[in-house]
Order: structure tokens, then C-alpha cells, then sequence
């Protein structure tokens, strides 16, 4: 849509809405192949309208949750993206014609020189911004799967968590993350508004990112940003909405079952009481483990349902007021942890930017709003961002510049906790399903009543009002110089 004010002023906005919906429904199998029937591997494959999507393996085969009816878009480099309806559940045999480029017109930059893509051919992969930006992720790294043959990005899924990209296999060790190279400045590719990214040339091969040294060894990623254009002025709004579903945990052990394993354990160990059974504080001690009716009731623990010892003007939960006295029934039917623990999400992102310029200089700016609410019970990312870049004629060979972004972060994620107990995400794993998340008047149930490490529920509740202020200043200043016909003079 155009509106016009008056003579000077155009505003031109771009409306675009994405939901993101996991539905799974059937396993969906396929192949993807050239027109020479040889398999294309690492062929990306994603539904449309949706972030659920893989890769072909070696044979050009690829497996994936879907259903019928759904979309399919394939893309592979050097070939044309083709749309496939998916009509049955097996043997979607998809096809793609090689995509006829002509290698004279892409030119690419590869640290101090520029060179026709003919040229380093298999060196460098050019990723395009409405590729990109496609997929809606909270971050820059997870846009960059699938996008390169050879690019393997392995994500946390936690918003703002960083990712582990590799571009020249899994089988290094170490440090191997690329080199981020932004408008000519190494810097944090993650801190960047994909929607003010211009273009991603990806340098594979030593002859590519050779200037770039030692530091290059892992491959090197450049990102140039959005500039402005002459013209009259242009004001553009994009924005997404999109929710996220967490898919189902596995199969863990109801109650009964993890009271057998544990009197199977007992026995297997030779833990047994003067009558040869095992004793346990919960389960009895019988010849097989009876479930109690309640965990505790003050300093009893395994209470059946009848005698003072359950009466509610006995809880406490206050040092203030005495000794604890919680009163905790027992979840016969079995607690499930994971859904508990991991809720659907939405997240948002919204980008404002306004270019122009005549032949004497040119502006882009740019703001952003991103806020990324994770499926893990309060974590999330909020980011607000602003970006200028700028250029300006000095005269007919001389040219100064700069490009400036300013962002403030408040990322809450998960702690990384490599002791017994683990994270909150571990140990809903090894929880025990007969807890459950609250007592009888709402207080967080707990197998001890000084602490709370085996409810993951009530630790993630109490990281509710935590606060995790960032503040990033990133850009460059720069000044260009033409000599002869050949040559330019760069410093930044």
C-alpha cells in the first residue's frame, strides 16, 4: 500500500503475518532427486508456514512429522525451490531442476578484494535475505540451517542461546565456530535484526577467507547490511507472530512402575529387612511395594489417609510460625514433569525502518522490537534494537560513512548445572512421577522440606522476576578513496 503526503514524502509499508503451528500428525518419508534420478543430500526440506523442517541424508532420503495436505518446500543450492502437496505419507519422490544462474553478474566480497562467483565457484555460498528470513527464529544462527551445503547449525532451542555451527564437519575438536565478519568488523552474528541483513556470503575454502589468517581456519561468515537508497524517503513495517509447541516427552515410569524398579533395586542389592523384604520410608515393607496415600504430613512420610496427623490446621509452611508442617498427597496416577515444565509459547518480532538519500548521501534506520517467550516455564528473550547506517559523498572519489546498532538484551535461560541434580530440563527426567507439583494448599511439593531441588516446577516459578539486562554497542566508522581505475583505498 502507497500513501501519498503531499509532494515529498512517500510511505511505503509491508504488512507480512506468519503463524507457526507444530501439528504432528503422520510420519512423512520421501526422497529428493536431480533430473539425472542421482539423490541431492542435505537437500533442506521445510513445511510451509511452519519453522518443522529437516535435511535429506546420504541417500537423498528424508523423514519428517507432518500431514497430509501440508506443503512442502524443498531448496537445495544450485537448484530451483519447488513446492510439493503432500497427497500420500510415502514415496514423495520430488524432483529439482538445476537453477541456471549467470555467474557473471554475482559479484561477492572476500576480505580486500572483489571477485565474480564464477570465480570461486564451490568456495563461497551466497545465502539470500528473503531466504533467510523465511523461517522465523529468534536468531540469525538457526536461519542458517539448511541454508549451505556443509553448514551444520546444532541448536539449544532456549531463546538467545547460542548455537554450534560447523562448517567444515562434526569430527573437529575444539572451538570450531566460523568467523563473523560484519560490514568489515568482526562481531556477534546473533545481535543483528535479520531483517536488516542485505546479504550472507558464506567463505568455505582456504582460497576464500585465506586474509582472514589463522583465525579464519574454521571458515568465515560475512554479513553486509541494509543501506540506503536514494530516493525519496520509504518507511516499511515487518513484523511476525509465531507460537511454538513443545512436542511429547518420552515414555517415563508411572508410579506402580517405578516402585516395582524400586524393589527390584533393593533386591538386586541385597537391601532387605529382618523379614527379607526391603524397607523403604514410602513403600512399606511388604513382599511387593504398596503406594502411599500421602508423602508426608509434618515429619511422617508414607501416611495413609486417616489419623490426626492429616488434619489441614496442622500445615504450616512459615519458620515464623514453627517447625514445617506440609501435608503432601501422593499422585497415584503419576506426575508428567515435562508438561508441567514446558508450556506453548508465542513470540513476536517487529521491525520499523525508514531509508533514503540523493546522490550526495544516503540513510537506513532501522528499529526492532523481539521477543522470543521460550516453552520453558519463564524464559524467554526481549530485545530492543536500533540501527543507523549512513554515507556520504565528499566529493567525486572520496566517501565517509558509518554503520551503528545499539541494543539492550533481558534474557532469562535455563542454568547450565553439571551437579547431581542437574538442570531443570535433566531433572524432570529423573523426577519421580509420584510427586506432585503442589501440596494440599497450593505450596510446592517437595520429598524434603528444606528444599525444593526435585520440584523443576518451582524452581523455574521462583526465576520468574529474575532480570538479565545487556547493553551492545556495535559498528564501525569508515572513509573510502578511489585511485586510478582499479584501486580503492578502505579504512574503517
Amino acid at each position: 500500500m502507497l500513501i501519498r503526503f503531499g509532494r515529498s514524502l512517500s510511505i511505503l509499508i509491508f504488512f507480512s503475518f506468519s503463524y507457526v503451528s507444530f501439528a504432528q500428525v503422520e510420519n512423512v518419508s520421501g526422497r529428493v532427486l536431480d533430473l539425472q534420478r542421482t539423490p541431492l543430500i542435505g537437500a533442506n526440506i521445510l513445511i510451509k508456514h511452519s519453522g518443522v523442517g529437516t535435511v535429506t541424508d546420504d541417500n537423498g532420503n528424508f523423514s519428517m512429522v507432518s500431514k497430509l495436505g501440508d506443503t512442502l518446500i524443498i531448496s537445495y543450492l544450485g537448484y530451483s525451490t519447488r513446492e510439493w502437496v503432500i497427497f500420500a505419507l510415502n514415496n514423495n519422490t520430488v524432483v529439482l531442476q538445476s537453477e541456471i544462474l549467470d555467474l557473471n553478474e554475482l559479484v561477492i566480497t572476500t576480505g580486500y578484494s572483489t571477485q565474480k562467483v564464477r570465480e570461486v565457484t564451490g568456495s563461497v555460498a551466497i545465502i539470500k535475505p528473503h531466504d533467510l528470513v523465511s523461517v522465523p527464529a529468534g536468531q540469525v544462527e538457526q536461519m542458517l540451517q539448511g541454508r549451505v551445503a556443509g553448514l551444520n547449525v546444532i541448536t539449544s532451542g532456549m531463546p538467545g542461546g547460542g548455537s554450534n555451527v560447523r562448517l567444515h564437519g562434526i569430527g573437529n575438536f575444539g572451538d570450531v565456530t566460523p568467523l563473523y565478519i560484519i560490514d568489515g568488523v568482526q562481531g556477534n552474528i546473533n545481535l543483528i535484526n535479520p531483517e536488516d541483513i542485505e546479504s550472507i556470503q558464506v567463505l568455505k575454502d582456504a582460497g576464500a577467507f585465506a586474509i582472514y589468517g589463522v583465525r579464519g581456519a574454521n571458515g568465515v561468515i560475512t554479513i553486509t547490511t541494509k543501506k540506503g537508497k536514494s530516493g525519496r524517503t520509504r518507511i516499511s513495517y515487518d513484523f511476525y507472530l509465531g507460537n511454538q509447541r513443545p512436542v511429547e516427552g518420552p515414555d517415563l515410569l508411572n508410579p506402580q512402575e517405578m516402585a516395582d524398579l524400586t524393589w527390584l533395586a533393593y533386591k538386586n542389592s541385597g537391601q532387605l529387612g529382618p523379614n527379607g523384604n526391603p524397607i523403604d520410608l514410602y513403600y512399606g515393607n511388604g513382599s511387593s511395594p504398596v503406594l502411599p496415600d500421602y508423602l508426608a504430613a509434618g515429619p511422617w512420610l508414607g501416611t495413609n489417609a486417616s489419623g490426626d496427623r492429616l488434619n489441614p490446621n496442622l500445615y504450616n509452611t512459615d519458620f515464623s510460625n514453627g517447625p514445617i508442617y506440609q501435608i503432601i498427597p501422593a499422585n497415584k496416577s503419576g506426575t508428567n514433569w515435562l508438561r508441567e515444565l514446558f508450556k506453548p509459547a508465542w513470540s513476536q518480532n517487529h521491525t520499523l525502518t525508514a531509508n533514503g538519500g540523493n546522490e550526495h548521501a544516503k540513510f537506513l534506520f532501522s528499529l526492532n522490537y523481539q521477543d522470543q517467550q521460550g516453552t520453558l516455564l519463564n524464559t524467554y528473550l526481549k530485545r530492543f534494537s536500533a540501527r543507523i547506517n549512513t554515507s556520504m559523498n565528499v566529493n567525486k572519489s572520496f566517501r565517509i560513512g558509518e554503520n551503528l546498532q545499539i541494543s539492550s538484551r533481558d534474557n532469562i535461560r535455563v542454568g547450565i548445572n553439571q551437579g547431581p541434580n542437574g538442570n531443570e530440563i535433566f531433572r524432570t527426567l529423573i523426577a519421580q512421577p509420584i510427586l506432585p507439583v503442589y501440596d494440599i494448599k497450593g505450596g510446592y511439593a517437595s520429598f524434603r522440606t528444606d528444599m525444593l531441588v526435585e520440584n523443576a516446577v518451582a524452581t523455574r516459578e521462583f526465576a520468574r522476576d529474575d532480570k538479565s539486562k545487556f547493553w551492545d554497542i556495535f559498528g564501525n566508522t569508515w572513509a573510502e578513496m578511489d585511485l586510478l581505475d582499479h584501486f580503492t583505498v578502505r579504512t574503517q
